[in-house]
Protein backbone atom coordinates (compact mmCIF):
# COMPACT_ATOMS: atom_id res chain seq x y z
CA UNK A 1 0.00 0.00 0.00
CA UNK A 2 1.60 3.93 -0.90
CA UNK A 3 2.47 5.32 2.17
CA UNK A 4 0.78 8.51 0.95
CA UNK A 5 -2.68 6.81 1.27
CA UNK A 6 -1.82 5.25 4.27
CA UNK A 7 -1.47 8.37 5.82
CA UNK A 8 -4.39 9.95 4.01
CA UNK A 9 -6.13 7.18 5.51
CA UNK A 10 -4.67 7.94 9.34
CA UNK A 11 -5.54 11.61 8.70
CA UNK A 12 -9.12 11.43 8.13
CA UNK A 13 -9.33 8.74 11.53
CA UNK A 14 -7.28 11.71 13.41
CA UNK A 15 -8.83 14.08 12.32
CA UNK A 16 -12.07 13.07 13.14
CA UNK A 17 -11.14 11.39 16.57
CA UNK A 18 -9.20 14.95 17.11
CA UNK A 19 -12.62 16.61 16.69
CA UNK A 20 -14.35 14.19 19.18
CA UNK A 21 -11.61 14.51 21.57
CA UNK A 22 -12.14 18.79 21.24
CA UNK A 23 -16.21 18.76 21.36
CA UNK A 24 -16.44 19.56 25.24
CA UNK A 25 -16.09 22.64 26.45
CA UNK A 26 -13.40 23.69 28.72
CA UNK A 27 -13.81 21.89 32.03
CA UNK A 28 -16.07 19.26 30.73
CA UNK A 29 -14.93 15.71 29.98
CA UNK A 30 -15.91 14.10 26.55
CA UNK A 31 -19.01 12.26 26.60
CA UNK A 32 -19.43 12.83 30.08
CA UNK A 33 -17.19 10.55 31.91
CA UNK A 34 -14.03 10.31 29.12
CA UNK A 35 -10.59 12.13 28.78
CA UNK A 36 -10.76 15.75 29.89
CA UNK A 37 -10.72 17.74 26.53
CA UNK A 38 -7.14 19.25 25.01
CA UNK A 39 -5.50 22.24 26.12
CA UNK A 40 -4.84 24.83 23.75
CA UNK A 41 -0.81 23.51 23.43
CA UNK A 42 -1.80 20.19 22.59
CA UNK A 43 -4.20 21.42 20.17
CA UNK A 44 -1.20 22.97 18.51
CA UNK A 45 0.73 19.77 18.80
CA UNK A 46 -1.75 17.55 17.96
CA UNK A 47 -2.29 19.98 14.39
CA UNK A 48 1.72 20.12 13.80
CA UNK A 49 1.52 16.08 13.99
CA UNK A 50 -1.23 16.40 11.48
CA UNK A 51 0.66 18.35 9.01
CA UNK A 52 3.58 16.51 9.48
CA UNK A 53 1.73 13.59 8.42
CA UNK A 54 0.32 14.75 5.61
CA UNK A 55 3.89 16.09 4.79
CA UNK A 56 5.00 12.53 4.40
CA UNK A 57 6.84 13.45 7.39
CA UNK A 58 6.08 10.42 9.93
CA UNK A 59 8.83 9.97 11.71
CA UNK A 60 8.53 13.83 12.88
CA UNK A 61 5.24 13.24 13.62
CA UNK A 62 5.59 10.02 15.70
CA UNK A 63 8.16 11.86 18.22
CA UNK A 64 5.28 14.30 18.60
CA UNK A 65 2.24 11.70 19.17
CA UNK A 66 4.81 10.43 21.46
CA UNK A 67 5.19 13.73 23.53
CA UNK A 68 1.61 13.74 23.23
CA UNK A 69 0.94 10.43 24.91
CA UNK A 70 3.66 10.69 27.44
CA UNK A 71 1.59 14.18 28.46
CA UNK A 72 -2.00 12.69 28.27
CA UNK A 73 -1.92 8.96 29.02
CA UNK A 74 -5.38 9.34 29.40
CA UNK A 75 -5.87 9.02 25.47
CA UNK A 76 -6.27 6.76 22.89
CA UNK A 77 -5.96 8.86 20.43
CA UNK A 78 -1.87 9.49 20.50
CA UNK A 79 -1.01 6.06 20.48
CA UNK A 80 -3.56 5.55 17.46
CA UNK A 81 -1.46 7.98 15.17
CA UNK A 82 1.59 6.80 16.66
CA UNK A 83 0.78 3.40 15.18
CA UNK A 84 -0.65 4.68 11.94
CA UNK A 85 3.08 6.55 11.40
CA UNK A 86 4.52 3.13 12.43
CA UNK A 87 3.20 1.52 9.56
CA UNK A 88 4.09 4.45 7.58
CA UNK A 89 7.59 3.49 8.86
CA UNK A 90 7.34 0.13 7.94
CA UNK A 91 7.80 -0.59 11.95
CA UNK A 92 4.61 -3.20 11.38
CA UNK A 93 5.36 -4.66 15.28
CA UNK A 94 6.36 -1.43 16.94
CA UNK A 95 2.55 -0.51 15.24
CA UNK A 96 0.61 -3.24 16.61
CA UNK A 97 1.98 -2.63 20.48
CA UNK A 98 0.80 0.95 19.71
CA UNK A 99 -2.93 -0.18 19.03
CA UNK A 100 -2.83 -2.27 22.02
CA UNK A 101 -1.23 0.37 24.10
CA UNK A 102 -4.94 3.02 22.58
CA UNK A 103 -6.93 -0.23 23.55
CA UNK A 104 -5.06 0.06 27.02
CA UNK A 105 -5.88 3.41 27.52
CA UNK A 106 -9.14 3.75 26.24
CA UNK A 107 -11.22 0.25 25.90
CA UNK A 108 -14.16 2.18 23.78
CA UNK A 109 -11.73 3.71 21.11
CA UNK A 110 -13.22 2.00 17.85
CA UNK A 111 -10.18 3.27 15.58
CA UNK A 112 -7.72 1.62 18.11
CA UNK A 113 -9.86 -1.69 17.91
CA UNK A 114 -10.22 -1.36 14.19
CA UNK A 115 -6.22 -0.60 13.18
CA UNK A 116 -5.22 -3.40 15.16
CA UNK A 117 -7.31 -6.05 13.48
CA UNK A 118 -6.55 -4.12 10.00
CA UNK A 119 -2.97 -4.75 10.45
CA UNK A 120 -3.25 -7.92 11.86
CA UNK A 121 -5.10 -9.05 8.63
CA UNK A 122 -2.41 -7.18 6.31
CA UNK A 123 0.12 -9.28 8.12
CA UNK A 124 -2.02 -12.24 7.61
CA UNK A 125 -2.65 -13.03 10.97
CA UNK A 126 -6.04 -13.44 10.51
CA UNK A 127 -7.30 -15.48 13.56
CA UNK A 128 -5.54 -13.15 15.70
CA UNK A 129 -7.51 -10.94 13.16
CA UNK A 130 -10.69 -12.42 14.14
CA UNK A 131 -10.03 -12.42 17.93
CA UNK A 132 -9.92 -8.85 17.80
CA UNK A 133 -13.07 -7.86 16.67
CA UNK A 134 -14.96 -10.44 18.54
CA UNK A 135 -13.29 -8.59 21.63
CA UNK A 136 -13.88 -5.18 20.05
CA UNK A 137 -17.51 -6.25 19.29
CA UNK A 138 -17.88 -7.50 23.00
CA UNK A 139 -17.07 -3.78 23.90
CA UNK A 140 -18.73 -1.72 21.08
CA UNK A 141 -21.29 -3.94 20.12
CA UNK A 142 -23.39 -0.91 18.08
CA UNK A 143 -20.15 0.00 16.08
CA UNK A 144 -21.54 -0.40 12.19
CA UNK A 145 -17.86 -0.25 10.44
CA UNK A 146 -16.04 -3.34 13.36
CA UNK A 147 -18.84 -5.37 11.63
CA UNK A 148 -18.41 -4.60 8.30
CA UNK A 149 -14.88 -4.85 8.29
CA UNK A 150 -15.31 -8.19 10.31
CA UNK A 151 -17.47 -9.53 7.49
CA UNK A 152 -14.70 -9.05 4.89
CA UNK A 153 -12.66 -10.72 7.62
CA UNK A 154 -14.78 -13.62 7.76
CA UNK A 155 -15.45 -13.69 3.75
CA UNK A 156 -12.14 -12.80 2.06
CA UNK A 157 -10.08 -14.39 4.33
CA UNK A 158 -11.28 -16.61 6.48
CA UNK A 159 -13.71 -17.97 3.61
CA UNK A 160 -16.07 -18.21 6.74
CA UNK A 161 -19.44 -17.17 4.77
CA UNK A 162 -21.75 -17.71 7.61
CA UNK A 163 -19.72 -15.70 9.51
CA UNK A 164 -19.74 -13.00 7.01
CA UNK A 165 -23.04 -12.84 5.90
CA UNK A 166 -23.90 -11.81 9.73
CA UNK A 167 -21.55 -9.54 10.35
CA UNK A 168 -23.07 -8.09 7.12
CA UNK A 169 -26.64 -7.85 8.03
CA UNK A 170 -25.90 -6.33 11.38
CA UNK A 171 -23.67 -3.79 9.38
CA UNK A 172 -26.91 -3.03 7.29
CA UNK A 173 -29.27 -2.65 10.95
CA UNK A 174 -27.06 -0.29 11.94
CA UNK A 175 -26.12 1.91 9.28
CA UNK A 176 -29.21 2.23 6.74
CA UNK A 177 -27.00 4.16 4.15
CA UNK A 178 -25.49 0.72 3.72
CA UNK A 179 -28.52 -1.03 3.06
CA UNK A 180 -28.79 -1.50 -0.74
CA UNK A 181 -24.91 -2.42 -0.88
CA UNK A 182 -25.35 -4.97 1.81
CA UNK A 183 -27.91 -6.37 -0.22
CA UNK A 184 -25.98 -7.34 -2.94
CA UNK A 185 -23.06 -8.74 -1.08
CA UNK A 186 -25.78 -11.05 0.69
CA UNK A 187 -26.93 -11.85 -2.03
CA UNK A 188 -23.99 -12.76 -3.49
CA UNK A 189 -22.67 -14.71 -0.15
CA UNK A 190 -26.49 -16.50 -0.60
CA UNK A 191 -24.76 -18.03 -3.76
CA UNK A 192 -21.70 -19.18 -2.69
CA UNK A 193 -23.04 -20.95 0.34
CA UNK A 194 -25.93 -22.85 -1.85
CA UNK A 195 -22.72 -23.69 -4.21
CA UNK A 196 -21.12 -25.20 -1.40
CA UNK A 197 -23.90 -27.39 -0.43
CA UNK A 198 -23.29 -31.16 -1.29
Amino acid sequence: MPCSSMWSRGLLAGVALLLAACAAGPGMRAGGGGPAPLSPPDRQLMHQALMLMQAGRASEALLLWRNLGEHRPDLALPRVNSGIALEALGQEEAALAAYREAIEANPDSAAAWRRLARLQRRLGRFEAARETYRKALARLPGDALLHRNFGVLCELYLRDLDCAAAQYRRYAELDASAEAETRKWLADLGMRMEEQKP
